[in-house]
Order: C-alpha cells, then sequence, then structure tokens
C-alpha cells in the first residue's frame, strides 16, 4: 500500500470524525477511508494551537513513553500532560507544521515519521523562536480508539566537524607555486 493509505476489510465503510472532515479521503477498494495516522497529526495540531496539554496527553496511552528532545523520557500520560503544559508555560505555540511525512500501518499499530516545525512566542516578550525536529511516533489501537504509545522527537545534528580537515585550503611547506 502507499503512503497514506490504509487497509480496509468488512463491510463498507466511511469514517467520519468532526477533525477528520475537510482532510483527504482515500478510496481503498471502493470505500472511503481515512488514515489514522493522518487524524492524530491533525488533531495534535489543533491541541497544540489551542495550548491544551490535557487534551494532547488523553492521544497518549496511558502508559505511553515520550522521548523529548531536550531530556530524557519520560513515562505515563500524567507525567506526558505535565511536560506539554511545561512547553505552554513557556510560550504561545503561533504555527505548528508537519512535513516530509511518512506513514505504516499494520492490524492495530501505525507508524508516522518526519519532521515539524513550530514557532513559539516566549511569554516574556522577546523574539519568536522557530524550532525544527525530527519525530517518529506509533500508535495502538487499545479499547477501540487509537493512542500514542511512542513518541520520539529529536533536534537535527550539524555535521560533525572534518577531522581531517578536506575542507581547508591546502597548505604546503616548501612547495612554491610555479611560474
Amino acid at each position: 500500500m502507499g503512503q497514506g493509505t490504509m487497509p480496509m476489510h468488512g463491510p463498507k465503510t466511511q469514517i467520519v470524525h468532526p477533525m477528520t472532515k475537510q482532510m483527504t479521503k482515500h478510496r481503498v477498494g471502493g470505500r472511503i477511508a481515512v488514515n489514522p495516522a493522518m487524524a492524530m497529526e491533525h488533531k495534535f495540531v489543533a491541541l497544540m494551537l489551542k495550548e491544551d496539554a490535557s487534551g494532547l496527553a488523553n492521544l497518549y496511552s496511558t502508559n505511553a513513553i515520550m522521548y523529548p528532545p531536550d531530556h530524557s523520557e519520560i513515562h505515563g500520560r500524567t507525567a506526558i500532560r505535565k511536560e506539554l503544559q511545561g512547553y505552554f508555560d513557556m510560550g504561545k505555540v503561533t504555527s505548528f507544521k508537519y512535513h516530509d511525512l511518512h506513514h505504516r500501518m499494520s492490524g492495530n499499530l501505525w507508524l508516522s515519521a518526519g519532521r515539524v516545525t513550530m514557532i513559539m512566542q516566549p511569554k516574556d516578550g522577546s523574539k519568536p523562536m522557530t524550532q525544527d525536529f525530527r519525530f517518529t511516533d506509533i500508535a495502538e489501537k487499545i479499547g477501540g480508539r487509537w493512542q500514542i504509545t511512542m513518541d520520539h522527537a529529536s533536534v537535527p545534528m550539524m555535521a560533525p566537524p572534518d577531522p581531517m580537515n578536506y575542507s581547508a585550503p591546502m597548505k604546503r611547506k616548501g612547495v612554491r607555486p610555479e611560474h
């Protein structure tokens, strides 16, 4: 199956959720389906922009693990809510955009990976901060509801310095340019 599609089995079904009515629907075998990873991403963006830490935490399973880009892992929905509230205490998220997205689905699991660009206006009135990070999420269908069970985010690393310094101009002792 291609990116953004999901297998559909059983009777013809149309999946419609208030948050996904504006989303692109996919035809799979004559049926209409909404990719659950995309639906979750739309909810996540809306809740980030509303600064709703409790709503965001409820997208996670009770025993979810989050790996934020700035420190060690966080275990459980309650601790994740507290972490997210800490972000909102620092400033207002004015933009949260996914790009370079990749989705995979198998049975009751889906994986979503890509990049996010987030702009936050600090509460102290200083210049807005733009953060670009990579993410990988895994979700499971638990109790009939998709819940994020693993959330990993990282800041792209700078290329390590070239130990041989190949990019620097060569300096040779005792060699003179030819005339």
